[in-house]
C-alpha cells in the first residue's frame, strides 16, 4: 500500500513502522470493573468455543490416522498457550478445521506445517 500510495488515494493511514523482534513480556492491563461483567462472559464463551473446535478436529483426525487424544490434555495445553501468549500480546490460540484440513490433504506429518501454514 505504501508503494502504490494507497493511503492518499482512498484516504486511509497506514500503519507505520512496524517494530522488529518479539514484544517484551507484560501483564496485561486489568478492564475497569464494569466491564469485568460482560468481559467474562464473552471470555467463558469463546473459551467453549475454541476448546470444542480444537477437540473436534483432533477427534476427526485422530480417527482417520488412528491415534489417541487425550481431552484433558488438549485443554491444558491450549490454556498453557493462551496465558503465555497473552504476555507477548498474541492473538488466542485454538485449532482449526480450515488450516487443517489444507495441512492434511497436503500430507504434512509434522508441527512444521502448522507455522508455515499459519504465517
Amino acid at each position: 500500500s505504501w508503494a502504490l500510495d494507497l493511503g492518499a488515494k482512498y484516504n486511509f493511514k497506514i500503519a507505520g513502522t512496524v517494530p522488529a523482534g518479539v514484544p517484551a513480556p507484560m501483564i496485561p492491563k486489568m478492564p475497569r470493573h464494569e466491564q469485568l461483567g460482560p468481559l467474562l462472559t464473552l471470555v467463558g464463551i469463546l473459551t467453549l468455543i475454541g476448546y470444542m473446535e480444537s477437540m473436534a478436529v483432533s477427534l476427526i483426525y485422530a480417527g482417520k490416522n488412528g491415534y489417541d487424544v487425550n481431552a484433558d490434555q488438549e485443554l491444558i495445553a491450549l490454556g498453557t498457550a493462551n496465558i503465555v501468549g497473552s504476555l507477548f500480546q498474541c492473538m488466542p490460540t485454538a485449532g482449526g478445521f480450515g488450516r487443517t484440513a489444507v495441512n492434511a490433504n497436503a500430507g504434512s506429518c509434522t508441527q512444521l506445517a502448522g507455522i508455515i501454514s499459519g504465517c
